[in-house]
């Protein structure tokens, strides 16, 4: 993978992370915590339409966890 498809990876991958964040505040209030997030991300992992959005999912649990 060279740097440019690693940065629009990354790009995509803290997109989704965003997304979900902010769903989650608006959810369920002020504050999450890393383990709140990773199950949302886990939940809309299991809702997703393509591959492509699953693995990007997959990813962002990753990061997330790390």
């Amino acid at each position: 993978m060279t740097e440019a498809e690693q940065r629009e990876h990354y790009e995509k991958v803290m997109g989704i992370v965003g997304k979900v964040v902010m769903y989650t505040l608006h959810s369920r209030g002020d504050v999450i915590c890393r383990d709140d997030l990773i199950d949302e991300l886990r939940k809309h992992k299991k809702e997703a339409p393509t591959k492509e959005i699953k693995a990007l999912l997959n990813d962002a649990i990753k990061m997330v966890e790390r």
